[in-house]
């Protein structure tokens, strides 16, 4: 009995050891294991999934080859960073297989063809019309206020060899993905789906957002305009072939850091060394103004509040962690001195051309702001940007600074060095190429958006509201008017000497046609004004109206004016 109780046990034994010893042939095999892991275990970095709908568009997406090596290329990071899931092998990277990831490829997939159908193809078929001149010219596509925008130089000139963009943004790098986890893509993806919404819906970046996004001490996988630079040259179908972080010299000169001096890994903060400049003593007196002003008209009451939460010119007690941040900011000053510093990175495009962008992180006013040298006193930025030979330069969503003052040096660079211009009216004012530049205008002017009310330009208005003056529609919104119906642009080439002295005359006719219109229109704010106080209702005045200290000199560049009606534009 015992022997066959041995036996039956020896038996079970067996059976279960070969089992578990996994299955030979002819058996089934064992269920592999999910390369994902339960689901449970990852959190949802990237939120609830969103539901997408099927797109509508028949647009055609540039088709992205898949990318096999068995170590990672940039290029290939790139196309994962972008969302393509095609682009590298799961084996490769086991990123691509995780679901999470699947679902952004997707939304961005999706995203993405919506946008080229709303927008791509209507400005790839205006510019090719209407920019042949533009995209003959010999040089580089100057951008400067550019933020991470190289979607709208890449679609207006698709032919360029190199484009220079330069903004307050800091460079940033790239997130190495060979030495990233599953955790640490998924949240870096989800910064750069959230950085992309802006310019994809609004035509432009907001620069708080972008502050908020890339300044921020805490930020420790976005830390600048790299990442969304390259998700774009990605979407339109771009092979990157090198990317380097690169300085400019004290003679002016780009110089690189090497090869993979713009990966960084996980976690891994880069911070931009800067060295505060002395204020500058217009801007000094400006904010004691300021001060001034704050405190007149303030009853002994509202005075004692301020007092009582350290406003005005009283200075509050600081608290612990404002000291310690007081001492940081102090030994900063200690470091050496600032650099403009950059990125470069060169691509394929479909058709074979290559191209080169560049991206330098500075600060283009003329004195200093948020601790960074201004071009008073950046000899070498100013240095770079004389030795470039600029073909175009394109101004889009440029906050009006160069309306300002304090912006006269990169004013005065863009004028000295463009051969062509192309932007709208948040650029230069118009008044700056009435004299030796031939102009051609789209879309429709009205005012500017709330937020910059004061920038109205009452020329621009006259010449885009002249009786008997056609001026030719814009299909898309573009700038801070997003709609068509609202958006302008103003393309203007520089005139040789010989055709500044022929177009003399007609400039003078001009400049007597728009001081009249400026004088009627003026006189339309005062009537208005008039009528609306004898009504008992506040006037705003008219819309074009005359604005305090927008009353510029003018110097056009048109035709004679025609007969009984506005100057006809130079052809």
């Amino acid at each position: 009995m015992k022997i066959r109780v041995l036996f039956v046990s020896t038996l079970v034994i067996t059976i279960a050891f070969a089992a578990c010893k996994g299955s030979k042939k002819g058996e089934a095999p064992a269920p592999a294991k999910s390369p994902e892991g339960p689901k449970s275990a990852m959190k949802p970095v990237m939120g609830p999934v969103a539901v997408v709908k099927p797109a509508t568009s028949k647009t055609a997406i540039p088709a992205v080859p898949a990318v096999h090596a068995d170590d990672l290329a940039t290029d290939a990071m790139v196309k994962v960073y972008a969302g393509f899931r095609a682009a590298l092998d799961k084996k490769d990277a086991p990123i691509v297989g995780f679901h999470l990831w699947k679902d952004y490829a997707r939304r961005m997939a999706h995203a993405w063809k919506q946008y080229v159908a709303k927008r791509v193809v209507k400005m790839r078929t205006w510019s090719a019309k209407q920019l042949t001149g533009p995209r003959a010219a010999r040089g580089v596509i100057f951008y400067p206020f550019s933020g991470a925008d190289i979607l709208y130089p890449e679609i207006f000139f698709p032919t360029s060899s190199e484009v220079v963009m330069i903004g307050l943004e800091p460079a940033g790098t790239l997130m190495d993905l060979r030495a990233a986890t599953t955790e640490d893509v998924v949240g870096y993806v989800h910064q750069i789906e959230s950085t992309i919404q802006h310019i994809t819906q609004l035509t432009f970046f907001r620069t708080n957002t972008m502050r908020k996004q890339m300044f921020h001490d805490k930020v420790q996988r976005i830390n600048g305009t790299l990442p969304t630079i390259l998700f774009f040259l990605a979407r339109l179908g771009y092979t990157v072939e090198g990317l380097e972080r690169v300085t400019i010299s004290s003679e002016g000169k780009v110089e690189s850091q090497g090869r993979g001096s713009s990966l960084r890994k996980p976690g891994e903060k880069v911070r931009v060394v800067m060295r505060p400049q002395a204020m500058r003593a217009d801007t000094m007196e400006a904010m004691q103004m300021k001060s001034s002003m704050d405190m007149d008209g303030m009853t002994p009451e509202s005075m004692a509040k301020a007092k009582s939460k350290g406003m005005g010119m009283h200075r509050r007690r600081l608290s612990m962690k404002a000291k310690k941040k007081h001492r940081r900011r102090k030994a900063r000053r200690a470091e050496p001195v600032y650099t403009v510093t950059g990125n470069r990175i060169q691509y394929r495009r479909p058709d074979g051309s290559r191209g080169r962008v560049t991206y330098f992180s500075a600060n283009l006013s003329d004195g200093a702001f948020r601790d960074r040298a201004g071009l008073d006193a950046m000899k070498p930025l100013v240095a770079y940007i004389r030795g470039l030979t600029v073909g175009v330069t394109y101004l889009k969503g440029a906050s009006y600074l160069m309306y300002r003052p304090y912006f006269s040096r990169i004013r005065g660079l863009i004028l000295q060095r463009s051969a062509w211009v192309l932007q709208d009216d948040s650029g230069l004012p118009v008044h700056h190429f009435l004299r030796e530049w031939e102009n051609h205008f789209f879309g429709r002017y009205h005012k500017p958006i709330k937020l910059f009310r004061e920038r109205f330009q009452p020329q621009l208005f006259a010449l885009y509201n002249a009786k008997g003056r056609k001026i030719p529609a814009l299909p898309f919104g573009i700038g801070y008017s997003i709609y068509s119906s609202r958006s302008n642009l103003h393309l203007a080439r520089k005139m040789s000497a010989k055709e500044v002295e022929e177009y003399k005359p007609r400039y003078d006719k001009l400049m007597e046609w728009l001081k009249t219109e400026a004088e009627n229109a003026k006189k339309m704010a005062r009537d208005k004004a008039k009528a609306a106080m004898e009504a008992g209702a506040p006037g705003a005045g008219a819309p074009d109206a005359v604005a305090p200290g927008m009353e510029p000199a003018m110097k056009p560049s048109m035709k004679a004016p025609a007969k009984g009606g506005a100057p006809a534009m130079k052809p």
